[in-house]
């Protein structure tokens, strides 16, 4: 795990939310390559971007509050919605392709009887 912040130095407590944040998403898939954490703090708003690497694919996210927990939680939705997303589609293609795979076998029994 790598957090880069700019212009704040980083609490444990914050250290345990990006932990619990990054818990959440292996919960989703288990394959996480590896994933960096980057803060900045403006005048009035903090900003968390993160990237996640899994074996299925990349996430990104950006968020943007007046509260660094805010943002962090903000940023955890974007994430999980992200996930679950990939996932339903790669669900869905393979349910075509398994369904296209049963219409064959049904064609191939109907020819040979």
């Amino acid at each position: 795990m790598t957090i880069t912040s700019k212009q704040i130095t980083i609490s444990d407590a914050m250290k345990s939310r990006i932990n619990s944040c990054i818990k959440k998403l292996k919960k989703l898939d288990n394959t996480m390559i590896s994933n960096h954490v980057y803060i900045s703090q403006e005048p009035n708003n903090f900003i968390i971007e993160a990237k996640f690497v899994f074996a299925s694919g990349e996430l990104f996210a950006k968020a943007k509050a007046e509260d660094f927990y805010k943002a962090m939680a903000k940023l955890a939705n974007k994430l999980e919605r992200q996930k679950l997303t990939k996932m339903s589609k790669k669900i869905r293609k393979g349910g075509q392709r398994q369904r296209y795979y049963q219409d064959e076998e049904a064609e191939l029994e109907a020819e040979a009887a």
